[in-house]
């Protein structure tokens, strides 16, 4: 990727701020004023910025351009640290009661809205923090930022112009767990629980959050990717085994129930009946109808 944009910037900084977020913390709809730079330490954030979702992991970072609608949630088990910057990549001079940003669905003021520089590739950037020494620079940055010496807050921006170089400069990874892959994930976790028996199986909650992200983020991740819910699947699942061995093998419906997990025959048909709309038998011999009445079952017996 060419960088050399990055010799036109002089960024100013307008506001620093460390957050400490419990699992399942939400942000809603924002608007920024200014460019946003947030780093991302211990857990794990979602973000939905306009239309796209990013996955930010702990040693991520990602900055999100203004007037761009976007929100946060707390994906992972575990408290998510944020440090968040809010700067403009030139000066435009020094307003430190300009306010900046609004939640939706409050006005928006269009007119403190700091556009991206020509010479700033427009679009979001997304990456891993190369190393430790870029949150040794913000910690430095977010104490001149916040002294009531004026030299300290020239320092700063000198700070900061340090630290966007380190993480633009060499672009160190991007980060690679969208959505859908997270969803194909879970799908890979919830496939092997078909064939535990439902009384043996473990938690569905404690099985998911194993992948350190939270129950209602899996179960959201893997509707809009299969359209349906973890619940839903596994069952589903366990309804193909089952009709797979009424097909074929020569097995009472009681057998069946137990190979297939259900606690007793009764359980076994009212789910199956459920996802079929007949009971076990009645299913079983539609099959075997359709079966022996197909054009190429009927040819083998007319050639014999």
């Amino acid at each position: 990727m060419n960088t050399s944009w990055l010799n036109y910037i002089g960024p100013v900084l307008r506001y620093t701020v460390n957050g400490n977020h419990y699992p399942g913390w939400l942000e809603p709809d924002r608007i920024i004023y200014d460019h946003q730079l947030v780093l991302f330490l211990d857990g794990d954030t979602s973000m939905q910025i306009g239309s796209e979702s990013y996955v930010c992991p702990h040693n991520s970072y990602i900055i999100i351009p203004p007037a761009t609608v976007h929100r946060s949630e707390v994906t992972s088990t575990t408290h998510c640290t944020r440090h968040c910057i809010l700067f403009d990549w030139i000066y435009s001079g020094l307003e430190h009661d300009r306010p900046m940003y609004s939640y939706l669905p409050d006005p928006v003021d269009n007119q403190l809205i700091r556009p991206t520089p020509r010479s700033v590739p427009s679009g979001i950037f997304h990456g891993r923090i190369p190393d430790a020494q870029c949150l040794s620079l913000y910690d430095d940055m977010h104490s001149c930022f916040h002294s009531d010496n004026v030299i300290n807050h020239l320092r700063s921006r000198a700070l900061l112009l340090d630290l966007l170089i380190r993480l633009l400069a060499g672009r160190h990874g991007t980060i690679n767990q969208s959505a859908p892959d997270l969803a194909t994930r879970i799908q890979q976790l919830l496939t092997p629980l078909a064939l535990v028996a439902i009384a043996d199986m473990p938690p569905l909650r404690e099985t998911l959050e194993e992948l350190n992200i939270t129950y209602s983020y899996a179960c959201r991740c893997f509707r809009q990717r299969f359209s349906t819910t973890p619940h839903a699947y596994i069952m589903s699942q366990r309804i193909n085994l089952a009709q797979r061995r009424l097909l074929h093998e020569q097995t009472n419906v009681e057998t069946v129930a137990h190979q297939s997990g259900f606690s007793s025959p009764q359980h076994f048909t009212r789910c199956f009946r459920q996802y079929c709309g007949y009971s076990p038998s009645e299913w079983r011999h539609q099959s075997n109808r359709q079966i022996t009445r197909s054009p190429h079952n009927y040819q083998s017996k007319k050639t014999k």
